[in-house]
C-alpha cells in the first residue's frame, strides 16, 4: 500500500474469481473507472483471494491474475491474497461478500465501502469525483 501513499484516491476492490459480480465488475473497471479517472489522480488496486475453483493457491492465483489480465485488459495494479490476511481485515461474517470495494482518501481512510454488487455506479463515482476534487 505504500506506493499509493499521496494518491488522492484509491479504490481497492477486493475480488475472488468465482463470484460472478466480481466478474462482472473486473470487465468494466478499465474503461469505466481507471482509463477514466487515473490521470486526475486516482489509484486502483484489485486484490484476488479465490480463483474460479476456489483455490487461493499462489501460483493458481497469479495464473488467475494474468488471465484477468489479457481478458479485460487490465493496466491497473493487481495482487494478490493467498492468505487472506488482508480479506480477512475487511469481511465480516454479516458482510453481503464480494467484491468489496473500499474508497480510500490520501490518508488511507475509507471514505466509501460496499460489499456485493455496487448498487449505482454513479454512486461509486461521485465519491472518487469528491475525493479527487479535495485539496
Amino acid at each position: 500500500m505504500e506506493r499509493f501513499l499521496g494518491a488522492k484516491a484509491v479504490l481497492v476492490t477486493v475480488h475472488a474469481g468465482w463470484c460472478t459480480y466480481c466478474k462482472q465488475q473486473a470487465a468494466t473497471m478499465e474503461d469505466g473507472l481507471w482509463q477514466k479517472y487515473k490521470d486526475q489522480g486516482l489509484q486502483m488496486l484489485l486484490i484476488s483471494f479465490q480463483d474460479e475453483q476456489g483455490s487461493s493457491d499462489r501460483q493458481k492465483l497469479l495464473d488467475y491474475c494474468c488471465k484477468n489480465k489479457a481478458d479485460f485488459h487490465m493496466t491497473f495494479t493487481q495482487s494478490i491474497d493467498p492468505n487472506a490476511a488482508v480479506t480477512d481485515q475487511f469481511f465480516r461474517p454479516t458482510e453481503a461478500g464480494t467484491p468489496l470495494n473500499m474508497l480510500l482518501d490520501r490518508r488511507m481512510r475509507i471514505r466509501y465501502k460496499v460489499e456485493g454488487v455496487i448498487p449505482q455506479s454513479y454512486i461509486l463515482e461521485g465519491n472518487i469525483e469528491g475525493l479527487l476534487s479535495e485539496d
